[in-house]
């Protein structure tokens, strides 16, 4: 009897933390929702960037960078230390957000459909950018927000770089554990 008390109690647990993953995919999916809503002057942190960044040592580390990013040159020269640095920091918020929006779906097509195998890396890519079209969507709906397929982009850059780092471990594991059976 105490053997029963003791499994259901572990099933009971593993049911708790099971929610997890999902738990916090929804959260993620609400930060991403959230910011998204947010007009641009909400999000502006060029005032910030120019009160307390050294604009002259900026100039002398990324002075050289360049983008073309829909059709427009992005540089300091062009544009000026803080909406470069606002540029950058945007830009790297979304490979970040959608990385780990990328990593998190990876987690649980693993943890709930394992029959899927290697294609939950697909799987989680293709849910992926499918995110960043419908974010992307209410951007355009949103006020002072435009909608791009560039961030798109940058957004799937994101996740195909995260699934390739996990597909590596995973590969590297398996191909380590294969000399240790051996």
């Amino acid at each position: 009897m105490k053997n029963e008390n003791k499994h259901a109690v572990q099933k009971r647990s593993y049911g708790r933390r099971s929610y997890f993953w999902w738990l916090l995919l929804l959260f993620w999916l609400g930060v991403i929702f959230i910011f998204s809503s947010q007009p641009y002057q909400v999000q502006d942190i060029r005032p910030f960037l120019a009160q307390h960044v050294d604009r002259a040592w900026v100039e002398a580390k990324l002075g050289d960078w360049t983008f073309i990013y829909e059709g427009r040159e992005i540089s300091i020269a062009t544009r000026g230390v803080p909406a470069f640095l606002e540029f950058l920091i945007r830009k790297v918020a979304h490979i970040v957000a959608f990385a780990f929006l990328a990593l998190v779906t990876w987690l649980i097509l693993q943890r709930y459909w394992p029959r899927l195998g290697w294609r939950t890396y697909p799987v989680a890519f293709f849910l992926t950018i499918l995110y960043a079209i419908l974010d992307e969507l209410h951007q355009y709906f949103t006020p002072g927000r435009l909608a791009s397929w560039t961030d798109v982009m940058i957004d799937g850059a994101g996740a195909l770089v995260i699934l390739i780092i996990i597909a590596l471990i995973q590969f590297i594991g398996w191909f380590i554990s294969g000399f240790r059976e051996n």
